[in-house]
């Protein structure tokens, strides 16, 4: 493989992750792969978009790997309800707790994602690390928050003729 064959394989891998993942699922209108902007006909709800860049390619060998991950949800779904968190960790059992009003839907999305993601050495050489969370706005009325992680990849890859 040599320097972007393996974005697709990779965004199925995470597109698969987060579907199979309860608590995402359950609290996620729509797991699109790729950016997405709402717009006026687009239906209330909560997403996760997400995609791959290379920021900067190292040298021949080697390429940095970003996951950019965007959560979010229209002011009327964001408020948590009871029993918010439904089981979605399966390390976590007290998940089934009620919630609390601090918390909402975007930062118990983001929790499970940063599980998933944060150390997972299914991407990438070593493992993948979080580099930052920080606000995301892309529509009025919309509110969510983008993750950002980090991972070094190999560039070229031996090839058979």
């Amino acid at each position: 493989m040599a320097y972007l064959e393996e974005i697709p394989r990779y965004k199925d891998k995470l597109f698969e992750q987060f579907t199979q993942n309860l608590t995402i699922s359950r609290h996620t209108s729509q797991i699109l792969p790729y950016p997405f902007v709402p717009n006026e006909q687009t239906q209330n709800g909560t997403y996760l978009a997400f995609d791959l860049y290379v920021p900067q390619v190292r040298d021949k060998h080697l390429k940095d790997l970003q996951i950019v991950v965007n959560v979010f949800s229209h002011k009327e779904q964001i408020c948590h309800e009871q029993n918010l968190y439904e089981q979605g960790s399966q390390e976590e059992s007290s998940d089934t707790q009620a919630s609390a009003p601090g918390e909402n839907r975007v930062d118990l999305i983001c929790a499970e994602i940063d599980r998933i993601l944060n150390g997972n050495r299914d991407f990438g050489i070593d493992g993948v690390s979080l580099v930052s969370v920080l606000a995301h706005s892309p529509a009025k009325d919309y509110y969510g928050k983008q993750l950002t992680y980090a991972a070094l990849d190999f560039n070229q890859k031996n090839r058979t003729k």
